[in-house]
């Protein structure tokens, strides 16, 4: 079963759907309406399905009122210039680390930080500076080495734009097996396109693939059959963010979670303090 969603989870929605509303407009009428629209929403909203599910049904009610199918284009294109630019200096201090893919994962999450739709504020440079020592909260590198090492299909779910640039590090770690960079079929917030991959570079490493339907996250039942059988035939699935962590949490397989926890939901859900980041091998049997 995936998380449910919590009573904080609406305003933190509604914030989302205001943020992408003035990404498109500056009237205060029309940023009303399509908040309103969601609010009305939230009247039937079922706490049952996840964070993820509740805000991607919020988002598109928004965008269609707004006519516009990805207000996070520039900046999406903006944070991949900007992180693409640094990957040449990380890449040298990754190859001459004691530990290369130890290094690879702690850029892939320092790059998590990177969310437009919540409106998180933070310092690129301090992130990527912080990536090589901050602690982690929950730390499975000990299970995840190993389980790559020995792995030939690895499943690496993306998250957002700019992120995704920090992730292009941790699967080029990953060269010489198949892999599989899972992406959104369509654009919704900042979260990685086939488009914004390509544009990153990851399809020079990596096979990309969508659910093949349009979604937040990514909920296995709506999923396609064969979506399904890569998720499952993967020897290892690496998950990005909080979306995904929602969407997938709970599923009959084991996945390694990569995230910041933005929030207190999901800092509760983990058992750790909200802002922590977190390397978490979640099994079904545990």
């Amino acid at each position: 079963m995936p998380m449910h969603s919590q009573p904080e989870c609406l305003p933190c929605i509604l914030s989302q759907v205001i943020s992408t509303a003035r990404r498109v407009s500056d009237d205060d009428w029309v940023v009303a309406k399509v908040t309103k629209q969601a609010m009305e929403a939230f009247a039937d909203a079922d706490l049952e399905r996840s964070p993820a599910e509740l805000s991607f049904d919020a988002l598109r009610a928004a965008t269609r009122i707004l006519g516009s199918q990805d207000p996070y284009a520039d900046e999406k294109r903006r944070y991949n210039r900007k992180i693409l630019a640094l990957l040449p200096r990380l890449r040298k201090e990754i190859e001459s680390s004691d530990n290369p893919l130890l290094a690879a994962v702690r850029y892939s999450l320092a790059g998590n930080i990177i969310d437009l739709g919540i409106g998180s504020r933070f310092d690129l440079d301090q992130e990527v500076e912080q990536a090589k020592s901050i602690p982690l909260a929950i730390d499975a590198f000990a299970d995840l080495e190993p389980a790559v090492k020995s792995a030939d299909k690895i499943m690496i779910i993306l998250d957002n734009c700019g992120e995704a640039a920090f992730d292009r590090l941790l699967i080029e770690q990953l060269r010489g097996r198949d892999i599989v960079a899972v992406v959104r079929k369509k654009p919704i917030i900042n979260d990685v396109t086939a488009e914004d991959a390509r544009d990153i570079g990851i399809d020079q490493f990596a096979r990309i693939l969508d659910p093949s339907q349009d979604m937040l996250g990514v909920v296995l039942p709506l999923a396609s059959e064969g979506f399904r059988r890569e998720f499952y035939s993967a020897d290892v699935v690496i998950s990005k963010g909080q979306a995904n962590l929602e969407t997938l949490h709970g599923v009959d397989r084991d996945v390694f979670f990569l995230l910041r926890a933005k929030c207190p939901v999901v800092a509760r859900e983990l058992g750790v303090e909200e802002g922590s980041t977190v390397l978490y091998h979640y099994q079904p049997s545990a």
